[in-house]
């Protein structure tokens, strides 16, 4: 990877960004587009490093960043070193991270390594194209099994997340604050990352791509389930 500077734009910025973010020193926005604050933000980190504070993340500072500068491996076989490894599901997706936030229980929050490494992975991307976060629900129970709300949810491959809207909160893809464009992104960060087994939403403009199917009582939320 080169080195980055004031100037370069993309998802490789959008990582130092957040990985910037994670060590406590503030870029800005998380948008792609290293500015003026983004390298202020580099500098700072670097001068609290003992480095050269000119404004370029080369090796040593992606080395000094480390893992927080990686996408997670959607394979649960290596990675960053908070991935999800454990066998089963018994992998708990955190409060937030780089690109998302979890809402509801965390007690409901757990699923197989790969789920849950597939799920940080796609938000990274998600955000790296839209600035938004993805908004994560319910996965499963510890262990799985039935899990209260739901007929499905049961094997940790099973998650909810939010369709983009403009409060960032709960709605319908018929909501007036609904963004089509941004949940189409979302459901392509979703499948990029290999092994998307089917996803439920019910905007008919996104059916119609072919990047979900319709299914009743998902009008407020994406269903993904992976394989």
């Amino acid at each position: 990877m080169p080195s980055l500077s004031l100037g370069a734009n993309g998802p490789d910025v959008t990582k130092l960004q957040l990985a910037l973010q994670r060590a406590g020193f503030d870029p800005g926005s998380t948008d792609g587009k290293f500015g003026a604050k983004t390298e202020q933000a580099l500098k700072s980190f670097q001068a609290s490093k003992g480095l050269e504070a000119d404004g370029k993340a080369g090796p040593k500072v992606r080395a000094l960043l480390g893992d927080a500068f990686e996408l997670p491996k959607v394979d649960g076989s290596q990675g960053i070193t908070d991935r999800a490894t454990k066998p089963g599901v018994q992998n708990q997706m955190p409060d937030s991270g780089p690109g998302f936030r979890s809402y509801y229980s965390a007690a409901k929050r757990f699923g197989t390594a790969s789920t849950i490494n597939s799920l940080k992975a796609a938000a990274i991307r998600y955000h790296a194209a839209t600035g938004k976060t993805m908004q994560i629900g319910d996965i499963a129970v510890r262990g799985g099994g039935p899990i209260s709300g739901h007929k499905s949810h049961r094997t940790g491959k099973d998650a909810d997340l939010r369709m983009a809207n403009s409060s960032n909160g709960p709605g319908t893809w018929q909501s007036a604050g609904y963004d089509r464009n941004a949940t189409r992104k979302l459901l392509q960060a979703l499948r990029s990352t290999g092994n998307v087994k089917l996803i439920f939403f019910n905007d008919p403009v996104l059916i119609r791509e072919g990047l979900c199917q319709k299914y009743p009582n998902h009008d407020n939320h994406v269903h993904v389930r992976y394989a």
